[in-house]
């Protein structure tokens, strides 16, 4: 067939660049049909190969990208639980100010006794121990 192609050039007219062209392809394909199986069987181990260690690399990025992620939405959660535990601590003090505030206007010594006996902190008793004190006077 290659034999036909070549004697169907050697018709056309010698313009140069068609010639030229059609035999470089000629050439081309003898060469590609006179590679050996072998060859061919290497080329494409080698492209497995390759295929293989860049399957693993993309694995790698995209395993970092994805620890990456992780630790943002980490970081992101531990920021967000901090605003609700400094808000939450607000949110007592600001509503233990209101019920003291309350039962000093009640005059409720009882009721502050009782508070005063079920807090842990030592602070907070001698708070409400000063409340306390300062309701007699």
């Amino acid at each position: 067939m290659l034999t036909c192609l070549v004697r169907q050039v050697s018709i056309l007219p010698r313009d140069g660049g068609l010639i030229s062209a059609i035999t470089a392809a000629c050439k081309a394909v003898r060469k590609a049909l006179s590679c050996k199986q072998e060859d061919f069987m290497k080329s494409v181990d080698e492209l497995k190969q390759e295929y293989a260690v860049k399957l693993a690399a993309l694995k790698k990025e995209k395993s970092e990208a994805l620890k990456r992620a992780m630790e943002r939405e980490r970081k992101k959660l531990s920021l967000e639980s901090k605003k609700n535990r400094k808000l939450d601590a607000h949110l007592k003090i600001i509503l233990g100010g209101y019920i003291l505030a309350d039962i000093k206007q009640r005059k409720d010594k009882v009721l502050l006794g009782k508070i005063a006996e079920t807090l842990k902190n030592d602070d907070d008793k001698k708070l409400i121990l000063s409340v306390l004190s300062s309701e007699g006077k």
